[in-house]
């Protein structure tokens, strides 16, 4: 395996780590250990552990190396308000060009969603609704700039998800904005969408800053 295909191997896997927590913010990542674990040389590791830096997953510490980023309030309302502008505009343009088979996929995960508890199935099902309402419009960049967001936000999807029942809220959010793009009227469906995303900000705010 080349280096290249190596680090994004790497970092594939701690990337995983950090989100689900198994990795945990401030720990450090040591270039040895992660040698040694992934049987590499140093260069494909520090490859990787560039690519969680420019993620924004780890961060660089002088005299110390590089760590995993904690979990901030500033960093998770930065996350949420982008967001909110990047969705918002998504779903402003795609909304008018919506087909039902659209319609259709965004329903089949509302209802796939509705009673699951297994937090990766939420991630994903989570995701693939709000994909199915932005593929109305072909906007390549706009999409990747979301996903790109989107990883940054699984983070703290995850911190919330774990410490109550997030998924009641999330659905009803869902449930409204999709009936809204039914009903064609797409500004309630992006003023619902922007409060539903706002809401998530409020409660991730609520309960980082108690636990800091």
């Amino acid at each position: 395996m080349s280096t290249k295909n190596l680090a994004t191997v790497i970092a594939s896997k701690l990337r995983t780590d950090i989100l689900t927590g198994v990795l945990k913010g401030g720990e450090k990542l040591k270039q040895d250990h992660l040698a040694s674990a992934f049987d590499s040389s140093h260069i494909p590791v520090r490859e990787a552990l560039m690519i969680l830096v420019s993620e924004g997953l780890a961060e660089h510490i002088p005299r110390c190396g590089v760590v995993v980023s904690k979990m901030l309030v500033e960093d998770m309302r930065e996350i949420m308000e982008m967001r909110m502008a990047l969705e918002s505009l998504m779903l402003r343009l795609s909304g008018p060009l919506l087909t039902d088979d659209h319609l259709k996929t965004a329903k089949l995960f509302i209802k796939l969603a509705e009673d699951e508890t297994d937090v990766d199935k939420l991630i994903d099902y989570n995701w693939q609704y709000h994909r199915a309402l932005y593929s109305g419009i072909k906007r390549p960049k706009l999409m990747n700039s979301i996903e790109d967001v989107w990883v940054h936000s699984e983070r703290y999807m995850r911190y919330l998800w774990a410490r109550f029942d997030f998924n009641e809220g999330s659905h009803q959010g869902h449930c409204d904005i999709y009936e809204a793009c039914t009903n064609k009227d797409f500004e309630k469906a992006v003023s619902i969408l922007h409060d539903h995303i706002n809401n998530s900000l409020k409660m991730a705010e609520k309960i980082i800053g108690q636990e800091s």
